[in-house]
């Protein structure tokens, strides 16, 4: 679907080439989204549902990076403390 398809009358509604003129967004609250929800047709229901596992997806992989991210430093740390353990102990020994 080109973009100039996208804004016609068989749109698909929440992409983002969407973006009214002059680039102003409406913000919606959680409770006015969920209020519109029946008025979508199937087609739009299934974009909304697919953008909402996107970012589902998303999040996920952020948070599994987060959780990598933090094993990794844990083992540093040990690591460092183990160096700075045995370099007292051939200093002192």
């Amino acid at each position: 679907m080109t973009n100039a398809e996208r804004r016609g009358p068989n749109r698909i509604p929440f992409h983002p080439d969407n973006t009214p003129p002059g680039g102003y967004s409406f913000p919606m609250s959680a409770a006015e989204i969920i209020e519109e929800l029946p008025r979508l047709t199937e087609v739009e229901r299934r974009a909304v549902r697919q953008r909402l596992s996107e970012l589902a997806a998303e999040s996920e992989d952020i948070a599994l990076c987060n959780q990598a991210a933090l094993e990794g430093a844990i083992v540093l740390d040990r690591m460092e403390e183990e160096d700075a353990a045995s370099s007292i102990a051939v200093k002192s020994g």
